[in-house]
């Protein structure tokens, strides 16, 4: 319906109906904007916005991904629902039914709408300094005389005009009258601007139809001279950044147990942990693979031993002939 050209007339009876309205027996107008819903498990079905509607269903991704949100984000871009309740029968179409616009309500609540091509390029061009920002003027005070001469009289009507003139003027307050700290009035200056329609443009976005890929991608405002993290990943001096990681912490190796310097009296494997055997693998025969390793394993706990009791015997002095 909305794939970059404006659909043709057609007449009612040739739109066919959504699967939604078929499915649920219902002819809301929310239910019109999902297709089918698509099992994605054998508990769970997904219902997602319909190829007719591709804007919406890009703008939904679009700010999905990028977790945009002015109070809450986006729960998916998809509708994720039970296909049975919890007594193991299927969905009831009332609850299924109403799934289905409680997620599009919270869904049209939560989006932020894009703005027309025009506006959104004319912002962008004013956040970049590419076009001036239009300032209004204040309004100045100005003198109204009362007469024609230093000498002359005023007249009635130059005294009406005159009151007049000064209760329609904006009167400038003193400075001790200005609010001061936090709640001063910032001045309305370019630069002030900018930093205003940078925010803005974060949260608004514009769509564009691509021909070569035939689908609409919405375009987000991104803050002016940001600092990518892809450019500081790698070092820059060896002598300097060389030997940590992406966050520049110190990576620390698992330490390995050396079987071969171990002196503790009970052996452990090749990973460093302790070789544990089944009660009755000493009454299996000797032939067999697990007889034989415990077999090993107990050699090798005597000769732990032994040489552990070597290490702390004291070595006694050598008596002169």
């Amino acid at each position: 319906m909305d794939g970059g050209k404006l659909p043709l007339p057609t007449a009612a009876a040739d739109v066919p109906p959504a699967p939604l309205h078929q499915l649920y027996y219902s002819s809301s107008r929310c239910l019109g904007l999902f297709a089918a819903p698509v099992p994605i498990s054998k508990t769970h079905c997904s219902i997602a916005i319909s190829d007719r509607f591709s804007r919406l269903r890009a703008l939904i991704k679009s700010q999905h991904k990028k977790g945009l949100a002015i109070h809450r984000e986006l729960k998916g871009q998809l509708l994720k629902t039970p296909i049975h309740n919890v007594w193991g029968r299927p969905m009831p179409i009332r609850r299924a039914r109403n799934n289905v616009r409680r997620w599009y309500a919270e869904t049209m609540t939560r989006i932020l709408p894009p703005l027309p091509a025009h506006e959104w390029d004319r912002m962008h061009a004013m956040m970049l300094g590419h076009k001036p920002i239009d300032l209004v003027k204040p309004r100045a005070k100005n003198s109204l005389p009362t007469g024609a001469g230093p000498d002359s009289v005023a007249t009635p009507e130059a005294l009406f005009a005159s009151t007049l003139h000064e209760a329609m003027t904006l009167s400038k307050p003193s400075r001790a009258d200005r609010p001061a700290g936090m709640h001063r009035p910032h001045a309305i200056t370019p630069k002030f601007m900018r930093r205003l329609y940078t925010k803005i443009l974060t949260l608004c976005c514009k769509l564009e139809y691509h021909e070569e890929t035939k689908r609409w991608r919405a375009i987000w405002g991104e803050p002016n001279k940001t600092i990518k993290p892809k450019l500081y990943t790698a070092p820059t001096d060896q002598h300097l950044f060389a030997g940590v990681d992406a966050k520049g912490h110190i990576p620390h190796t698992p330490k390995q147990h050396a079987l071969d310097k171990s002196t503790h009296v009970q052996p452990r494997n090749a990973d460093g942990q302790y070789m544990r055997f089944p009660f009755f693998a000493e009454f299996l025969p000797e032939n067999n693979p697990l007889r034989k390793e415990l077999d090993e394993w107990k050699r090798k706990r005597a000769a732990a031993a032994a040489a552990a009791s070597a290490a702390r015997a004291p070595t006694r002095p050598q008596k002169l002939p």
